[in-house]
């Protein structure tokens, strides 16, 4: 048959704001104080999250106090090290005259062994001691988190377990995103990414506004892959990228955390010659359908040049013409 002919390409998503910064922690540490709560409005430069820093201080001049130690028992094995090299030098001399015997010289470079790996140990324990005090001061030195932008606040880490929860170095603390640029935000599979496009006109429906289809369009493509789906214990090898399709046409409210579909029209064609895409076959890497001169006949194989493919029909560029029959069933 002979018609319109529609490729449409469809992902469920997420709403969100298409511009938001996420706020992550440098270093492990404590919050002191929650300033705002999720959901609130914030200015650029205000203070989210204060950070705790009583326990580092506390355990900073603990280390302060373990360092002076450490350097005083520094002190102490230099100079019993360099006592017992003297004397291994010294011993070495008189048993090379023969003055002393050779279990004399073993206990002196015996001597000499354990001073220099007392020694050595004295550094390891003082280096890592200066290690973690230098980790404890970067640390004293975080900053309170302030908001990046003005916005809305939104995944504050939980204050639910304990009054002054403790967070790891690169965990999200919050999220600041703009309210006036929503949007919803569908994951695509890196073959269709080719497909689409800045710009792009698209339907989207959300399920907490059944009643009503908004208008919208592309708004951006990332250009980084998202991490490789783990579902049922299974790496999954099809890489996804974000897509945020913006609202342009009148709309009522949408609010973050709303879920939904996206339409987007790849193709169309007004005039496409077309088949039932169950009729559609392959032999040898190439296209064929079963064309029969009327509806009782048995087909034969004709070899066809494919278009445009929808879920239910497939374009025939060459090899067809309007009114063939081709068998779609071939019992």
């Amino acid at each position: 048959k002979r018609g319109p002919l529609v490729v449409k390409l469809n992902w469920r998503g997420i709403v969100r704001s298409a511009n938001r910064i996420e706020i992550r922690a440098q270093n492990a540490l404590k919050i002191a104080k929650f300033n705002v709560k999720n959901f609130d409005n914030v200015k650029k430069g205000q203070v989210i999250l204060e950070v705790d820093r009583t326990e580092a201080a506390n355990s900073e001049n603990e280390l302060k106090e373990k360092l002076k130690s450490l350097d005083l028992d520094m002190n102490s094995s230099k100079v019993k090290l360099s006592f017992s090299s003297k004397s291994l030098e010294r011993k070495r001399t008189l048993f090379g005259k023969g003055i002393i015997s050779q279990r004399e010289f073993e206990d002196a470079k015996r001597d000499y062994n354990l001073s220099q790996n007392e020694t050595k140990a004295k550094q390891l324990d003082m280096d890592k001691a200066k290690k973690d005090l230098s980790e404890l001061d970067a640390r004293l030195k975080t900053s309170n988190f302030v908001a990046p932008m003005d916005g809305v606040v939104s995944g504050l880490v939980s204050s639910e377990t304990t009054l002054n929860p403790e967070v790891q170095a690169g965990q999200l603390l919050a999220t600041v995103s703009n309210p006036n640029t929503l949007a919803l935000i569908i994951r695509v599979e890196e073959s269709n990414i080719p497909r689409l496009n800045i710009g792009m006109p698209a339907k989207v429906l959300l399920d907490a506004v059944y009643d009503e289809a908004f208008t919208g369009k592309i708004l951006d493509i990332s250009t980084s892959a998202t991490q490789p789906d783990m579902s049922g214990g299974m790496m999954s090898p099809m890489k996804t990228y974000e897509v945020a399709v913006g609202f342009t046409g009148p709309k009522r409210e949408v609010k973050e955390g709303y879920t939904g579909a996206v339409n987007l029209v790849y193709a169309e064609k007004n005039d496409a010659l077309s088949i039932p895409l169950v009729a559609l076959r392959y032999l040898d890497g190439k296209d064929l359908v079963l064309s029969a001169p009327d509806a009782t006949s048995n087909g034969k194989p004709t070899g066809v040049q494919v278009g445009l493919k929808t879920e239910n029909e497939a374009e025939v560029l060459t090899g067809l013409t309007e009114n063939d029959y081709v068998v779609v069933d071939a019992n």
